[in-house]
């Protein structure tokens, strides 16, 4: 198995995002809104972040000021994956929530595995954050060159 090199995947990952803002992914991939049961919601097995410390005061904000920011999914045969928002998901399950608004995008699988990443460069992902995102990549069978 070929080496990961972290910062040379940063280094292009951030190339990609300053010539393609998230914005252009976006206007790229049309996108709807929508407001989904949670249970047809499900997690991309690749995610960024490792565990949200912040989880009390966000289920806090949801639940007095209602979700401002919809979680980002996209359809397959099985419901919707979420590529970004996995925590305001959990948040809203926390507090006894029964649905999550939603922008639903175009993208294909493999698309979709690289979205956690750039739509979470804006968070300041910190070099374990991203090495854990480079190792889940790996185990979903993707090789360093793909990568």
């Amino acid at each position: 198995m070929a080496k990961l090199n972290l910062e040379k995947f940063k280094e292009n990952a951030d190339k990609i995002v300053q010539e393609k803002s998230t914005q252009g992914l976006f206007s790229e991939s049309p996108s709807k809104l929508i407001i989904l049961e949670l249970d047809l919601v499900y997690s991309n097995k690749i995610r960024v972040k490792l565990n949200n410390l912040q989880l009390e005061s966000l289920s806090e904000s949801i639940e007095k000021f209602k979700q401002v920011a919809p979680i980002i999914v996209r359809k397959t045969d099985t419901g919707y994956e979420i590529l970004d928002g996995h925590a305001r998901v959990e948040a809203i399950k926390s507090i006894g929530g029964e649905s999550v608004l939603c922008m639903q995008i175009n993208a294909t699988k493999e698309e979709a595995d690289f979205y956690p990443y750039l739509l979470n460069q804006a968070n300041g992902l910190d070099t374990f954050e991203v090495a854990y995102y480079l190792e889940r990549l790996q185990n979903s069978g993707y090789t360093a060159k793909k990568i």
